[in-house]
C-alpha cells in the first residue's frame, strides 16, 4: 500500500507540477483596460482585481474596505498614472510592504513633458479651461496632464515587456510562458494598429472635438489632431460658443467626442449650435481592443474621406 501510494504521488507530482496548481498572483490595477492586458499575458497563473472598476471614475474614485483589505494579499500593482494612484498607492504601500509597483508610465513619452509632440489644440477662454479635467464637478487644474496613453497602440506595445518581466520575476517557473504570450499580444496589437491606420489613412479632416482630454495619445498615434473643450462643470456660455463656431468653421470641424460623464446639455448645445455628429466613446472600456476599432470606425465615417 505504501509503494502505491508513493508511485501514486511521484505520478501526480509529473503530470500536474507544483508551478501549475501553484496559488494563482493576486495582480491590483487601477482600470479595466489594464485588466485586459494583464490577462492576456499571465493567463491562469493571475487573478485581477480593478480598483476603479466599471461605473467608477479614476479622478474621484476611493477604494472600499474590501479592496483596502485585499491590497494586503496583492502581490503585484501595476499603476497607469490615473489621478487617485497619487493619493493611495502610498496607502498601499504602507498596508502591505511587499507589494511590488510597477508604474506602466514610465516607459511613454507623455504629451504635457513634450509639449512638441501634442497634435490637440485645446480652446481658451472663458468657460473653457485649458489643459484640464472636470468631470463629475471634479477639477484637476493645469498642473494635471492627460493620462489616457492607454487608447495609443504604440505607447501600449511599450507596456507589454514591463508587464511581462514583472510577472516573471514573481514566478520565475513561469517566465518563458509570460514572454511568448506577451509576444503573441503584441502581434495582436500590431494588427489592431494596422487596421485602425487603414480606416484613418484616407481621412483628410484630421481634426476632431472632444469633450475632455482623453484622446490626445490616440491622436498622437494615427497623426490626428484633438481639440479638446473642457467646459469647467458648465455650458458653454454666448461667448464660448461664438469662438467654438470660429474655431469649428475655420477647421471645418465635423464630430465632437463624448463618454457616458458628460453632460447631456452640453452635448445637446454644442452640437445643435455648430451643427456637428456626436460620437460616444467609452476610454475604460475592458474591451481594449474591441472599443478602440468601434470608435476608429465611427471617426473615420464622421470626418469623411475626399
Amino acid at each position: 500500500m505504501r509503494i502505491l501510494l508513493s508511485s501514486f504521488t511521484l505520478l501526480i507530482l509529473i503530470l500536474f507540477p507544483i508551478s501549475a496548481v501553484a496559488k494563482p498572483l493576486a495582480v491590483s490595477v487601477s482600470i479595466l483596460p489594464q485588466k485586459y492586458f494583464v490577462e492576456k499575458i499571465g493567463g491562469n497563473a493571475v487573478t485581477v482585481t480593478v480598483m476603479a472598476a466599471k461605473g467608477q471614475d479614476p479622478h474621484t474614485y476611493e477604494p472600499t474596505a474590501s479592496q483596502m483589505e485585499g491590497i494586503t494579499r496583492a502581490n503585484l500593482y501595476f499603476a497607469i498614472n490615473v489621478p487617485f494612484e497619487k493619493q493611495w498607492i502610498p496607502k498601499f504601500v504602507a498596508l502591505n510592504s511587499s507589494l511590488d509597483v510597477v508604474s506602466l508610465a514610465s516607459v511613454v513619452d507623455t504629451i504635457q513633458d513634450k509639449p512638441d509632440l501634442a497634435l490637440r489644440n485645446t480652446l481658451p477662454g472663458k468657460g473653457l479651461h485649458r489643459h484640464a479635467h472636470d468631470h463629475a464637478g471634479h477639477h484637476h487644474g493645469p498642473e494635471v496632464d492627460d493620462p489616457h496613453f492607454w487608447l495609443s497602440t504604440a505607447d501600449m506595445m511599450r507596456t507589454v515587456p514591463l508587464i511581462v518581466e514583472a510577472l516573471g520575476k514573481s514566478r520565475p517557473d513561469l517566465a518563458e510562458e509570460f514572454a511568448e504570450r506577451g509576444q503573441a499580444l503584441l502581434r495582436e496589437i500590431e494588427i489592431l494598429e494596422g487596421q485602425i491606420r487603414t480606416l484613418l489613412t484616407p481621412v483628410t479632416n484630421r481634426t476632431f472635438l472632444t469633450f475632455h482630454q482623453s484622446w490626445a495619445y490616440y491622436a498622437r498615434n494615427f497623426n490626428l489632431r484633438e481639440a479638446s473643450v473642457e467646459l469647467g462643470g458648465r455650458d458653454p456660455g454666448p461667448k464660448s460658443m461664438a469662438m467654438l463656431i470660429d474655431f469649428s468653421r475655420t477647421n471645418t470641424i465635423r464630430v465632437i467626442v463624448a463618454d457616458s460623464m458628460t453632460r447631456t446639455s452640453a452635448v445637446k448645445a454644442i452640437t445643435q449650435h455648430l451643427g456637428i455628429e456626436t460620437i460616444y466613446a467609452n476610454p475604460l472600456a475592458e474591451d481594449w481592443p474591441g472599443e478602440l476599432l468601434k470608435f476608429s470606425t465611427a471617426l473615420a465615417k464622421a470626418l469623411g474621406t475626399q
